[in-house]
């Protein structure tokens, strides 16, 4: 307990690791959101940080709504 008791999982560094590969199919959306306004001008990394936060929203919000509608057909 020399680690003050804190949930194996619930470390910082491993908590980004499970965000990052459960939300990895938004950074694949997120290229082409960042390279087709790229070809127009618009800085990559503004498109960046517009995009992504709306984008990984989106994705667990689905993936939410999709686990809700099957754990409540097992419910009945």
């Amino acid at each position: 307990m020399g680690d003050g008791g804190c949930w194996p999982l619930a470390s910082p560094a491993r908590l980004e690791r499970i965000v990052a590969f459960c939300a990895s199919p938004t950074f694949f959306i997120g290229l082409f959101t960042t390279a087709v306004p790229g070809k127009y001008g618009m800085k990559q990394i503004v498109s960046f940080m517009i995009s992504m936060p709306l984008l990984i929203f989106g994705w667990f919000y689905f993936v939410g709504r999709i686990v809700d509608r099957w754990s409540y057909k097992r419910s009945d």
